[in-house]
């Protein structure tokens, strides 16, 4: 942790200012200490260079589970595509093809982002991290798993990186610091998505933008009372053992020429892959995703299997799943006093918003 960023910080318990009373350097930094708040006297422990700010159980710690079993399968410079880098800097497409510059998301931020501070909120494994690192912004990465841990060490000891462990709601940073907040993939998995936007907003510097993103519709099945939690390792196992049940009789009734009948089938079976990626990227649908542009480079069935046990922990474990169509995203965001509110997207929401 740089000396600097606890002008930054502030205590989750009362907004308090934090001080240093123990430290380990390395590399410049503090690498192990702990932080004790002004006001309340809490301490807070240093641990590989990130403060902790939060409490060890929480209900990301799935989350946490995954990125840390999934940081070599996800990242664009682990798969060689430039999924993750279109999402922030690309333009929008969702046209089942893969075209340089454009993603499913694209949020076209200027690829120069010099002078800029961004707050990055969920970062996970650093699948957009590694990108908005190079963008040349003082960069703030707030992530409450311990997915943060699979950071390495050149990105924490970068000079323009700063790491902290905390509940994005717990006001644990300077308020009107960003010009721009990145939180994607996260919002659906609060507890209160509205409330969420309201409490970030005072983060923002007035005019400053926020983008992000939410499933699209309600995911409330039954079987979330059986996976809710789950492991990634019974995550695997599940999904090995159901996989040829979700995948062949769809590949058998797609031989009568009736998309519906394919459709139908995975309605019954949406406990395994329930985006049915699997059996879409096969059949050559859903190209533009991360798993169909990956699996466009190789071929590999494997890997595409591999892909489709991440997205089915992603949509069968968290302890929320509170994902909404573009109006409601839409209200929600009203609700929150931001404006100039631009929402887009097919297969789940894209929103962009001023403070």
């Amino acid at each position: 942790m740089k000396l600097e960023f606890l002008n930054l910080l502030r205590s989750p318990i009362d907004r308090g200012e934090l001080e240093v009373i123990e430290k380990e350097m390395k590399n410049g930094e503090i690498y192990q200490g702990k932080l004790k708040c002004k006001v309340s006297g809490k301490e807070f422990p240093i641990i590989n260079y990130i403060p902790r700010l939060i409490e060890k159980d929480n209900y990301s710690e799935s989350w946490g589970e995954l990125w840390v079993n999934t940081v070599k399968q996800v990242r664009d410079s682990y798969t060689g595509d430039s999924f993750y880098y279109d999402c922030i800097f690309g333009k929008h497409s969702e046209e089942n093809e893969i075209k340089p510059g454009y993603s499913m998301f694209g949020f076209d931020w200027p690829e120069d982002l010099s002078g800029q501070r961004v707050l990055e909120i969920g970062p996970g494994t650093g699948c957009c991290t590694e990108h908005l690192i190079k963008s040349g912004c003082e960069l703030i990465c707030l992530d409450m798993s311990h997915g943060i841990d699979t950071f390495e060490e050149e990105w924490l000891t970068n000079p323009n990186v700063h790491v902290v462990q905390a509940d994005m709601t717990h006001g644990v940073l300077e308020h009107d610091l960003f010009d721009r907040i990145w939180l994607f993939q996260v919002l659906q998995h609060t507890p209160d998505p509205e409330q969420t936007l309201k409490d970030i907003k005072p983060y923002l510097k007035e005019g400053g933008e926020i983008s992000f993103t939410s499933y699209s519709g309600k995911f409330y099945p039954w079987w979330l009372f059986f996976t809710k939690n789950r492991s990634y390792e019974w995550v695997h196992r599940w999904t090995k053992f159901w996989m040829p049940f979700k995948y062949y009789p769809q590949k058998v009734l797609s031989v009568f020429g009736l998309p519906i009948l394919p459709k139908i089938y995975n309605r019954f079976t949406r406990w395994i892959d329930p985006r049915n990626i699997y059996f879409r990227v096969l059949q050559g649908d859903y190209k533009e995703s991360p798993q169909g542009r990956i699996y466009a480079k190789n071929k590999d069935k494997q890997q595409l299997f591999e892909l489709a046990v991440v997205n089915t922990h992603d949509a069968i474990t968290p302890e929320y799943t509170n994902g909404a169509h573009i109006p409601v995203v839409v209200k929600w965001t009203e609700n929150a006093k931001y404006k100039n509110i631009r929402a887009w997207g097919k297969g789940g929401v894209r929103v962009k918003a001023n403070k």
